[in-house]
């Protein structure tokens, strides 16, 4: 992953939780945002289990997640 990567997705999780809403991002960035903002409530309101969003990101995307 590179750095333009893992800067887009930690500005995504950072407008996420600004506005404390995930409605204006993509399905991949809302789950990641979700993961690393540890909302599941975000992740059950898409219709996702707590697992379902780890295979739905991929495992490329897991060390970002865990980074941010």
């Amino acid at each position: 992953m590179s750095e333009a990567e893992y800067t887009h997705l930690l500005r995504k999780c950072r407008e996420a939780k600004m506005m404390n809403d995930y409605h204006l991002l993509s399905t991949g960035e809302r789950l990641a945002a979700a993961i690393v903002l540890n909302k599941p409530h975000w992740l059950q309101e898409q219709g996702y289990t707590l697992a379902e969003p780890f295979d739905r990101v991929g495992p490329i995307w897991w060390p970002l997640l865990l980074r941010a």
